[in-house]
């Protein structure tokens, strides 16, 4: 497979971030939970993130317009150093550390809109619509080499020495690593920015899943860390089973790149989502290590077979369109829309006790897996064609 320099750039700068990332983005919630935070306090910082990058994805459009992709991008070396500070004034100043928490979220979602965006359309842009499969699965490996250690040694730190000294390494890597990308005239956006015209303009298969799959966002990510943290009762041993999950996923993604550009992965996908969303429904009630495990190394792996077929039919669509900054300002929108949305109703059932344990309400993160089936129409033989009429 041939990889031209911009891609080759992509991948580098991933795995220069994977090499630091998957060491502290693990384990941050957890860490803080284990520290005096309550279930609500993390929640209130998700929606605190949510609610900031839904409110500065139009500045950060304007910025791109203004600016430019590539000093957009690198602005957000800027609120990483400030999402550090605040994560250290937490510690230093402990009778205010809920407000620093909640500052250092506010940070946190500049620092991601301003980076993830232009990224995303970098690799809509640059990626081959033919070979999108591979391309996604490579960069899967590429991650996977350089973190597939990380998690173990990430969380014998974090047991010995706290957060601060793995997230001090992460934060100098991700602003050094801002350097190694180049945006050409190819990413730029063609017209001003109108959301109305780009919800009406991209498919709604797309804007259906990733809203209706966020809206579990605190399930499908922190809470769910948290809750295999507390049956583990270390973070070692929870590194050391990321770390497996990790390792095994070197030997999927190569064919399930592969078996997506060759349009034969519908069937597998249908099948996984709904493997997976059984397993959530019954996480409640495993208790036992092993068991914990072994949901934990399934549910890697189930979101490793859905999200390279997933991701590769949006990027080719973004291509096809001709406008890939705006699909990822609108992709955006639609994701913290739904992790906005839902994590004020998970808040809002903890605050007036309408459950009696958080736990209780881990099977709806099956949702975060049925939301991937309406696009099932564009991983058959008729995506191609669904594509091209995109643009």
């Amino acid at each position: 497979m041939n990889i031209n320099n911009e891609l080759k750039k992509y991948y580098l700068y991933n795995f220069i971030i994977s090499a630091v990332d998957t060491g502290s983005g693990n384990f941050t919630m957890v860490y803080f939970y284990f520290h005096g935070f309550s279930v609500i306090d993390i929640l209130v910082g998700i929606l605190a993130y949510a609610l900031t990058c839904l409110i500065i994805i139009k500045p950060v459009g304007i910025l791109l317009e203004k600016i430019g992709p590539q000093n957009t991008f690198r602005l957000h070396g800027v609120f990483e150093a400030l999402k550090y500070f605040s994560l250290l004034l937490i510690f230093i100043l402990p009778t205010l550390q809920l407000e620093f928490f909640l500052l250092w979220q506010i940070f946190n979602g500049f620092n991601v809109m301003l980076g993830r965006i232009p990224l995303t359309a970098y690799f809509s842009i640059y990626g081959d619509n033919g070979k999108r499969g591979l391309q996604i699965g490579l960069m899967n490996d590429i991650q996977i080499l350089a973190s597939v250690i990380v998690p173990v040694v990430a969380g014998t730190l974090i047991d010995r020495t706290g957060i601060v000294y793995i997230a001090t390494i992460t934060t100098v890597v991700n602003i050094l690593a801002i350097f190694v990308l180049n945006f050409d005239g190819r990413i730029k956006i063609t017209n001003r920015v109108n959301f109305g015209k780009l919800f009406s303009s991209v498919p709604m298969a797309f804007t259906k899943s990733f809203f209706v799959g966020k809206l579990v966002y605190p399930f499908a990510a922190d809470l769910l860390s948290i809750y295999i943290a507390i049956s583990l009762r270390s973070f070692t041993i929870l590194g050391v089973f990321v770390g497996l999950r990790t390792l095994a996923s070197i030997f999927l993604n190569y064919f399930v790149g592969k078996m997506t550009d060759a349009h034969l992965m519908r069937r597998f996908f249908y099948g996984t989502v709904l493997i997976s969303s059984v397993f959530w429904l019954i996480l409640p009630f495993v208790h036992e290590t092993l068991a914990i495990f072994l949901l934990q190394f399934t549910f890697g792996l189930a979101g490793l077979i859905t999200s390279i077929p997933f991701e590769s039919a949006y990027h080719n669509v973004a291509k096809e369109s001709g406008n890939s900054i705006e699909y990822a300002l609108w992709r955006e929108v639609v994701i913290q829309m739904g992790i906005v949305v839902g994590t004020a109703f998970v808040i809002l059932v903890l605050k007036f006790d309408l459950v009696s344990d958080w736990r209780i309400l881990l099977p709806l993160g099956s949702i975060s897996t049925l939301a991937l089936l309406f696009v099932l129409p564009y991983l058959g033989g008729e995506n191609e064609k669904m594509i091209k009429n995109v643009g």
